[in-house]
């Protein structure tokens, strides 16, 4: 990109104090910390960034008790329908066969994902792709941990290595310089922190055991990742992709905003909403980080760790597990569907899992999470 692509960029201005380029950023981010990349960043210390993005806003706060019920009518009808800053077509997006919003009766909603399952004819082998968002309501983990203990084999993503405690785990790589992790990792920690606590949500990575044996690391470790990184970038912005994108960004990043700049106890209600509906239109999104085609990306964060994740799968055919699970962000399935399709696998069914609650579940009316399906035969 061109300085003066970027200076012409930063002169497009919404009404809302945030400009088109930090709510693609900011939209963009969502789908990379949320979608596709726990790190092993992910477990260290680190802050929440998100002030940067947030609007000002009152300070002041009415409890429940001091609002008139034509507010609260008022305060529900916006959470439940913001139908002001949405777009007015919903995408074709092959993603939201592995990612969904659903609005159910009322002012309720779940953000779900996907469980695929897929028949080798040949060997009657069975592939489940579990894809799943990174920060999601407790009841969500404890359902995708009973799904993995399901399959004998499980390959899972992490940049930077094999989980702490986890099988393959033998400390911190000796051949790795500290100068040599990428130092933009560290803000996808932050900003996943920073959304599980905004959102009321619980994070991957202390939901789900990584010590179970039938765990296999199936990612780019630090020295792969970094190089992927020199050749192909992070983010390839271009300006035509950006201008294409704007409309229905411009409409996700005001409803974001709108719900962030609240004051009242239906914030986080909002919040989800806003997100879990932007969470299921990732074509823009993606585009934005230069992947044209979702179902064969070419970059390094889903191309690239697709390419290995699907290497490490093939290897293990010949070990004869029984029942393997792909587990793994869902911006990455459509990639990875396309790869077992291609390969003869045939589709066998498919489970949905409600990954955000909306409204979020309070202590009087706790939400058990389903019992797990038994393994699809």
């Amino acid at each position: 990109m061109t300085a003066s692509s970027s200076s012409k960029l930063s002169d497009f201005k919404t009404h809302q104090g945030m400009s088109i380029v930090d709510m693609k950023i900011f939209l963009t981010g969502l789908v990379i910390f949320l979608l596709l990349s726990p790190t092993i960043e992910t477990l260290g210390q680190t802050e929440t960034l998100l002030s940067t993005l947030t609007p000002s806003s009152a300070t002041g706060q009415k409890s429940s008790e001091q609002k008139s019920s034509e507010q609260q009518s008022s305060e529900q009808q916006s959470f439940e329908s913001p139908s002001a800053f949405e777009s007015a077509a919903e995408k074709d997006d092959p993603v939201q066969d592995f990612i969904s919003f659903n609005k159910l009766d009322g002012p309720r909603a779940q953000l779900r994902t996907s469980v695929t399952t897929y028949r080798n004819p040949d060997t009657d082998q069975l592939l489940s792709l579990v894809g799943v968002i990174h920060i999601g309501d407790p009841g969500y983990f404890r359902r995708i941990q009973q799904e993995l203990d399901a399959h004998d084999l499980v390959l899972y993503e992490l940049v930077g290595g094999p989980a702490p405690g986890s099988p393959e785990d033998k400390g911190d790589d000796p051949d790795l310089e500290e100068d040599e992790a990428p130092s933009g990792l560290g803000f996808i920690g932050a900003m996943q922190k920073g959304m599980t606590d905004m959102l009321a949500l619980s994070h991957q990575m202390n939901c789900i055991d990584y010590t179970r044996q039938n765990l296999r690391h199936a990612d780019l470790n630090m020295k792969e990742f970094s190089k992927g990184l020199s050749e192909l970038g992070f983010i390839n912005i271009d300006l035509t992709t950006v201008l294409q994108g704007l409309g229905s960004s411009t409409f996700d990043g005001l409803a974001i905003q709108a719900a962030m700049a609240t004051q009242d106890d239906q914030r986080t209600n909002r919040i989800r909403w806003a997100m879990g509906k932007t969470m299921v239109q990732s074509v823009g999104q993606m585009a934005f980080l230069g992947v044209d085609d979702i179902e064969n990306p070419q970059d390094l964060i889903l191309g690239m760790r697709n390419d290995q994740a699907w290497k490490i799968f093939e290897n293990s055919l010949s070990e004869g597990w029984r029942r393997t699970a792909i587990f793994y962000g869902a911006a990455h399935m459509p990639d990875l569907r396309r790869r077992v399709l291609e390969a003869g696998w045939i589709p066998e069914n498919q489970v949905w899992l409600p990954a955000w609650e909306i409204p979020v579940p309070t202590e009087e009316t706790p939400k058990e999470p389903e019992p797990a399906p038994s393994v699809r035969l």
